[in-house]
């Protein structure tokens, strides 16, 4: 390897001699790349476009990794860039434990890729869960508001946000912030006063559309339930939010004696 950092683990000459007399008559088993170890953490690089180290899940494995610290290698290419085993790698840097490892040259972000793809996919409900028993008080109150409401994932992020633009490494990294939990709740109550008049009330357009409606000025909350008391079959599903604002306007603005409300 061109350093002294790096030392191989096990005997490979000694190894393929006892798998071969074990093997009599069988397949040949020979050995294919090494396991290294070294204390140098400098030697490892983060590769752009691998994930995020979840803060959890790097506590989990520590827990584990405290117990009992097994020889599980990481997996890195001729870079010392790592495909595989972020957290075992930052948690042995933590530990002050020796960083077991395999190269494997020409790997990249396509081979990260695969490999994230065949591995456990965590969901909303994993993340914050393990975030929760971190303390993150932010994913506490997550989770209390979907045991409340009952919104969708990405219906009570951005409730709780205040942003409709879903940012899912956010919440997935431990970023995941609420603007303001009181406020969240009485958007949330207002929401579920249109379940009476229309079966899609959680459906994520036409909550963002009710978020938009409900900062403006002209807007009414009351009337517009007045409204739907007499059209409320007029409320039907929509594919996308700019056209449940002109649905939304349209039932708003019907007889209405004052001046017409645009909500576009």
């Amino acid at each position: 390897m061109g350093t002294a950092n790096v030392t191989a683990i096990g005997d490979d000459k000694q190894v393929e001699t006892k798998v071969s007399e074990k093997s009599k008559g069988a397949q040949q088993v020979t050995v294919a790349g090494k396991v290294l170890q070294t204390y140098d953490y400098s030697l490892f690089k983060t590769i752009e476009g691998n994930r995020n180290i979840i803060p959890f899940h790097l506590q989990q494995l520590r827990n584990s990794m405290e117990q009992e610290y097994l020889v599980v290698p990481i997996i890195v290419n001729e870079k010392y860039e790592v495909i595989d085993g972020q957290h075992r790698l930052e948690n042995a840097k933590q530990l002050k434990k020796p960083v077991f490892f395999i190269m494997l040259k020409g790997y990249g972000i396509k081979q990260i890729q695969r490999l994230n793809s065949n591995m456990k996919n965590w969901n909303a409900k994993d993340f914050a869960s393990g975030y929760r028993k971190l303390g993150f008080k932010d994913y506490i109150m997550y989770e209390q508001f979907i045991e409340k409401y009952q919104f969708g994932h990405r219906e009570n992020v951005l409730i709780l946000s205040g942003n409709t633009r879903y940012i899912s490494r956010e919440f997935y990294s431990g970023l995941f912030k609420v603007k303001n939990y009181e406020e969240a709740c009485q958007i949330a109550d207002r929401i579920l006063e249109y379940k009476p008049f229309y079966n899609g009330f959680n459906r994520r357009a036409f909550i963002i559309a009710l978020v938009s409606l409900f900062k403006n000025p002209k807007f009414s909350h009351a009337e517009m339930l007045g409204k739907l008391r007499f059209q409320s079959t007029q409320l039907v599903d929509c594919t996308n939010v700019k056209q449940y604002l002109v649905l939304l306007e349209h039932i708003y603005n019907y007889k209405r004696r004052d001046e017409i409300v645009r909500f576009i």
